[in-house]
């Protein structure tokens, strides 16, 4: 879920140069050659409320994320993806989305996908552990993590399995998991689909494999990814 940090920078900027922009153009509407001065304020306006609306989302998503925090249950968390947040773009680029696995308070396993508010990957590479929380009756998870720590999560290898069951927030099975691994090919090798990108690659089991994205994974004896 939103922590709500993008939405109030974002809208704390427009609703400040909205009202600068207004502020400027009552201070000079009575000069001469200020005719179309009402124009800047009423555009400054527009900004203005703009502003103040992200403020608002943003607001009330930090007060939600703070409350699931607080009151929540804490669980520890591996990273097995990125994704594309288009809800929000900084210079042109999305914001990032983890998709992360863990265990839930009723052992099942747990794939969601968590806003960060930034684009960054490096505080975040895949493999690393975060914690999340989240609390009953709210269809929506926390990352409470401002970056990712280069420990194991416990039975981590589970987590991990391409084949195992997975379930979202709504209790509903998730299929087309990020990790998944096809039937093997003559030869011994398997199609493989990297946790990062998506992309296909024949893989023998026990080797390592480098995608072209640049995420290095392995792929085990017993067809785990890792």
């Amino acid at each position: 879920m939103k922590n709500g940090r993008f939405e109030i920078g974002f809208g704390g900027f427009f609703a400040g140069m909205g009202l600068f922009v207004t502020i400027l153009c009552i201070m000079v509407r009575d000069k001469p050659g200020a005719e179309s001065v009402w124009i800047g304020i009423l555009v400054g306006l527009i900004f203005t409320v703009v502003g103040g609306l992200f403020i608002y989302t943003g607001v009330r998503s930090a007060v939600k994320a703070h409350r699931i925090i607080k009151a929540g249950k804490h669980y520890p968390a591996v990273i097995v993806g990125h994704d594309a947040d288009t809800t929000g773009y900084v210079n042109g680029q999305p914001l990032l989305m983890l998709v992360v696995r863990y265990f839930d308070d009723q052992d099942r396993i747990r794939e969601e996908q968590l806003k960060t508010g930034q684009t960054s990957r490096k505080a975040f590479p895949i493999g690393g552990m975060v914690e999340v929380a989240e609390l009953s009756g709210e269809d929506e998870v926390c990352l409470v993590s401002k970056k990712a720590l280069q420990q194991q999560v416990p039975r981590q290898a589970e987590l991990l399995d391409p084949a195992a069951q997975v379930q979202n927030a709504l209790g509903m099975s998730i299929a087309g998991s990020m990790m998944t691994a096809s039937a093997v090919t003559p030869g011994g090798a398997m199609q493989v689909a990297c946790p990062s990108c998506g992309t296909v690659s024949s893989i023998l089991p026990g080797t390592t494999l480098l995608c072209p994205c640049g995420r290095k994974f392995t792929l085990t004896a017993d067809h785990m990814i890792v």
